[in-house]
């Protein structure tokens, strides 16, 4: 449950703008990259709303993800 609970607090940070990438997310939440999948995955499961989006950055395509801006 703790690196449930340190990714959704680097996610709730990074709201603004276009979220942030799966790499930049593992690296701040202490979580191995190959991981980082999982663990959004199983906080959606749990009721979480994170958004995934797609952009395109220097010819790749990357993953950002973010979670909507509470009003």
């Amino acid at each position: 449950m703790a690196q449930l609970d340190r990714i959704t607090n680097v996610l709730a940070r990074n709201t603004k703008g276009a979220g942030i990438t799966a790499a930049k997310l593992a690296r701040l939440a202490k979580v191995a990259p190959t991981n980082i999948y999982k663990r959004v995955s199983e906080l959606r499961a749990e009721g979480v709303v994170i958004h995934k989006n797609y952009r395109t950055v220097k010819g790749k395509r990357m993953v950002h993800y973010r979670m909507p801006v509470k009003a």
